[in-house]
């Protein structure tokens, strides 16, 4: 779906995470995605590189570092978003209405699990 785009969908969910949450520290990125922060590391070394996202030490205490989009990230999501939405919507399709109903509640119950923990 993204890739196209150059990048891949784990890259994607974190520029989505940042614009979704504004700036986050490693760690707070780490537990919003669910991937280990080392994984996360290269990944956000990977879109610096990309200029995508940018990492800034905290005022208060430097050895912290915050993650966010750069103006090129917002404009790279809105790139990719219309390719996601519409390729989501071709698998959608293939669902009768009973099962995506039954895939919407399902995704709504995990991403409640997830946002509580």
């Amino acid at each position: 779906m993204v890739e196209p785009f150059g990048l891949t969908g784990a890259q994607f969910g974190l520029l989505k995470s940042l614009e979704k949450f504004g700036p986050l520290s490693l760690s707070e990125l780490s537990d919003k995605m669910v991937v280990t922060p080392g994984n996360l590391t290269g990944m956000v070394q990977r879109l610096v590189k990309l200029h995508l996202v940018e990492r800034r030490r905290m005022q208060s205490d430097r050895r912290s570092l915050r993650v966010s989009l750069t103006p090129l990230g917002s404009e790279k999501i809105k790139e990719i978003e219309p390719s996601v939405r519409s390729s989501l919507g071709n698998l959608l399709n293939r669902m009768d209405c009973g099962d995506q109903e039954l895939m919407k509640q399902l995704l709504t119950k995990l991403l409640s699990i997830l946002q509580s923990e």
